[in-house]
């Protein structure tokens, strides 16, 4: 019976291979918990990475659609002043329905007027949204310092065309009173008031309609150098993020216990 127990009782080297199996057992699940960890992060990663794309396409398509409000705005503005001039010119056979026509002409510059408002305000917290989600991607992927000085760069040249824009705006008519001009039409053409205008012959308001629409064309030029700024912003993102982003997202399980530490 001794030399049975003896026989079955483990040998050193049994025991020593089995310690160290039970040991390489829990630095590989640790390696395996570690691991799920991490891919944990790159999804989010990733995630943050597919919300800056969506977001920058509809900042970049709002702020198309701002530039391109501004020049109808500009179109506007040049018909109304044109109007204004036929009416001085034939205030004695103005047809009766010519009435109906202007004043869908004053609802269409109020209305391009809301249009543009509602835009700028939805670029701004597009953008707002857009820079905050790539700070925070950044921060995931250790770029924090580049992203700074990428947003100091944008920062810098977009203060440049408001400079710009504000020199080029100075040098045109600022005293017009466009609720005077509304309120005519709403008065309406035959109105004592209106006829009252149409009798001085009052040429100056039309150089002011020039000016406005003048007006617009800067702000549709100054609004476009900044869509270019913004696109070129986002290009120097996307050559930072990227090259980090194919080392995170595709190295694999391999690619974690032996590549890139980063």
């Amino acid at each position: 019976m001794k030399e049975l127990l003896k026989a079955l009782k483990p040998s050193r080297q049994f025991m020593e291979n089995f310690i160290l199996a039970i040991i390489v057992s829990f630095l590989f699940a640790g390696i395996i918990e570690n691991y799920k960890s991490k891919e944990g992060l790159n999804t989010l990663i990733l995630e943050t990475y597919k919300n800056i794309e969506t977001e920058g396409l509809l900042c970049f398509r709002t702020h198309n659609n701002l530039v391109l409000a501004y020049t109808t705005y500009a179109g506007i503005f040049l018909t109304e002043g044109q109007e204004l001039n036929k009416l001085i010119l034939y205030r004695e056979n103005i047809p009766l329905d010519y009435e109906m026509w202007l004043k869908a002409l004053i609802d269409s510059q109020q209305n391009q007027s809301k249009l543009i408002e509602d835009l700028k305000d939805k670029m701004q917290r597009c953008y707002s949204e857009f820079y905050l989600e790539s700070e925070e991607l950044a921060i995931l992927l250790g770029k924090l310092d580049k992203y700074k000085r990428i947003l100091k760069d944008r920062r810098d040249r977009i203060n440049i065309t408001y400079k710009q824009q504000q020199q080029k705006l100075r040098s045109i008519t600022k005293d017009f009173n466009m609720q005077k001009f509304i309120d005519f039409f709403r008065y309406g053409l035959k109105s004592a008031i209106f006829q009252n205008f149409l009798l001085k012959g009052e040429k100056d308001w039309i150089k002011k309609f020039d000016d406005l629409s003048e007006i617009q064309v800067i702000l549709a030029e100054y609004e476009k150098k900044r869509f270019e700024i913004e696109l070129n912003t986002y290009k120097k993102l996307r050559n930072l993020y990227l090259p980090t982003l194919k080392r995170k997202i595709t190295g694999g399980f391999i690619n974690f216990i032996f590549g890139s530490k980063e």
